[in-house]
């Protein structure tokens, strides 16, 4: 534990042999890379040599924020067809912690406990009313149903894929991921605006067209309309709301980065790290 720690605690001076070697025994030990291996043609044992560069686990966790181009400048792949690949095969690897988490049970919520919830469309806009849209959903259909836990500084999303925002799906989704007692802060769309308290909740509910907090209750939306922002800039970053398919992906990946990487003591690289032991395995 104590190593781990401290090898993720100073991840970002892995520029240094000691570091890498550092990283190599850890990963060695855990299972994630192997003792000894040979070559599958000339059968003889290989050995593991140091680079100067970060691979591609650690911009993985950092969010892929670098262009791709940038990433094949830095010697992480020799072609952005290969890091399309690497990218597919970690956010496979998050996926399946994330189903796992989902067995185990992931509601949020509670009594003494605040959610907000909201709905959101995410199209792949057309620039100036031009152009194809591609293989997409039609723009009334891609609207996304929110639940969003506020704890301190603490944020859950759950994040879901509806059709339609009609009374029937809403709260279907609300009574499956919000427990029971929950205060849930809403705005007054007509779904479920006065339907909650019927099944255990306590509503609070801010009229947008009068104003953005309620006067009397101090209710407001805000917290999940910052978090819309980020997950649309996200997606939209990724090009990931082109199919219903891949909107669903990333959705699900914004959960397992809240839910899972940034909840790791060791942040989200040492989510990461533990992911991908329990995949090997």
């Amino acid at each position: 534990m104590a190593l781990m720690e401290g090898l993720l605690k100073n991840i970002r001076l892995s520029d240094t042999k000691k570091n890498r070697r550092r990283i190599v025994r850890w990963m060695q030990k855990h299972g994630i890379l192997r003792r000894t291996m040979k070559c599958a043609k000339c059968n003889r044992c290989m050995h593991l040599v140091t680079c100067h560069v970060k691979d591609g686990l650690w911009w993985f966790a950092q969010g892929l924020r670098l262009k791709q181009l940038d990433m094949i400048t830095e010697g992480i792949a020799a072609s952005s067809r290969t890091l399309t690949r690497m990218a597919k095969v970690l956010r496979k690897v998050c996926i399946a912690a994330l189903k796992r988490l989902r067995k185990r049970g992931m509601r949020i919520g509670g009594r003494h406990r605040f959610v907000v919830i909201d709905e959101s469309k995410f199209a792949h806009k057309q620039k100036y009313h031009r152009g194809r849209c591609g293989n997409t959903w039609h723009r009334e259909r891609q609207w996304v149903f929110g639940m969003l836990e506020v704890d301190g500084n603490s944020r859950r999303p759950i994040l879901r894929l509806v059709r339609d925002r009609t009374r029937q799906t809403l709260i279907g989704k609300i009574r499956r991921h919000i427990r029971p007692r929950t205060s849930i802060l809403t705005d007054e769309w007509r779904a479920y605006k006065g339907q909650l308290a019927k099944y255990g909740y306590g509503q609070y509910s801010v009229c947008h067209k009068k104003n953005f907090v309620n006067q009397e209750t101090g209710a407001h939306t805000q917290h999940i309309e910052r978090a819309w922002q980020n997950y649309k800039l996200e997606v939209w970053r990724q090009r990931g709301n082109r199919t219903p398919e891949s909107l669903k992906l990333h959705l699900k990946m914004i959960e397992w980065h809240h839910w899972l990487g940034v909840r790791h003591y060791n942040g989200v690289l040492g989510r990461l790290f533990h992911d991908v032991k329990k995949q090997i395995k």
